[in-house]
């Protein structure tokens, strides 16, 4: 294997920073070049691939196979978050994956249904991850921003901008009407959840040659629509969860490992076991050209002799403090 590539959403937004992390994987990011940039352009760098298509393409390329009128719509993502109002702001909460084609959900979905139509949308229920997808003729005038993104952000500042701005922020308002109104979840946070619209774009070309792409292993750890897109254009082959770290098994593994788990501790560590000790091994004995790390706003890299980079002791893209080898 040439390359592994650890792609960690929202790293860098842990609570605690960097001193957060298992102390093996805050040295490798302490040696690493660190090289700040959207996460998108950075992944087709370390894959060697063309530009990846945009989120909402690849969710939908998780499903059937797309329709030559399909290819060439406009894909729009939207998920449910939650939003949570204290006495100044309304403040912007990680996505909850809802299974919108259950008995609890149908008449939220009814709703739902009835919200896209009366604008004129074509709405999929996405292939797990518990979102949703609209098939648009045109790509709107206006810009939206990841969930990942706006994390932790005032509602107000991050709402989509554009002229065509309002039209989506009313259907943000109405969506969180129809979740307070219709009550699906059984949970104390129901009536603080809404739709976020983001990850727009078209598939405008074929996916790559497989024979101008190295060959990608790709290990999906959180059941991901995207990554399951990802891995259908590459044509490249995808494991599950189970999967371990094999430095024969292809010339580049991509892992998607989210940070979302209830016991975010306990899944760094796994990380580190299962992954990142090996990989160390195998980039120490010459069978492992590149540790990659992928975060939210950047990549980290870790060639053969940047362990010997012995003046790099702290771990960059993180706030200051907390970052000590």
């Amino acid at each position: 294997m040439s390359r592994l590539v650890l792609h960690l959403p929202l790293l860098e937004s842990l609570p605690g920073g960097a001193g957060r992390l298992p102390p093996e994987l805050r040295r490798v990011l302490a040696r690493s070049r660190r090289f700040d940039g959207d996460p998108r352009e950075a992944l087709a760098a370390l894959l060697q691939c063309p530009p990846i298509p945009a989120p909402a393409v690849l969710s939908r390329l998780a499903g059937p196979p797309l329709s030559d009128r399909e290819r060439a719509s406009w894909w729009l993502r939207f998920d449910p978050v939650r939003l949570v109002p204290d006495l100044t702001a309304v403040w912007i909460d990680r996505a909850i994956a809802l299974d919108f084609g259950s008995d609890p959900m149908r008449s939220l979905t009814a709703e739902l249904q009835a919200m896209f139509e009366a604008e004129g949308f074509a709405w999929q229920p996405g292939a797990g991850d518990g979102f949703g997808l609209l098939k648009l003729e045109q790509a709107p005038d206006c810009a939206f921003m990841a969930p990942d993104a706006v994390y932790g952000e005032r509602l107000d500042e991050v709402l989509p901008r554009g002229p065509d701005a309002a039209r989506w922020r009313r259907l943000i308002n109405e969506s969180q009407m129809i979740f307070h109104q219709v009550r699906p979840l059984d949970r104390a946070d129901q009536q603080g959840v809404g739709l976020w619209f983001w990850g727009g774009g078209t598939l405008t070309g074929p996916a790559p040659p497989t024979r101008d792409t190295p060959a990608v292993r790709i290990v999906d750890h959180g059941d991901s629509a995207r990554v399951r897109g990802l891995a259908n254009w590459l044509v490249a082959r995808l494991d599950d969860s189970a999967a371990r770290f094999d430095d024969a098994a292809a010339p580049c593994c991509y892992v998607h490992w989210p940070l979302q788990a209830t016991d975010i501790d306990a899944a760094l560590e796994a990380l580190v076991e299962h992954w990142l000790k090996p990989a160390r091994k195998a980039l120490g004995r010459g069978s492992l050209r590149e540790i990659s790390v992928l975060g939210g706003s950047g990549c980290w890299r870790l060639g053969r002799l940047d362990p010997l980079a012995f003046w790099r002791r702290q771990a960059g893209g993180f706030d200051a403090g907390g970052g000590s080898a």
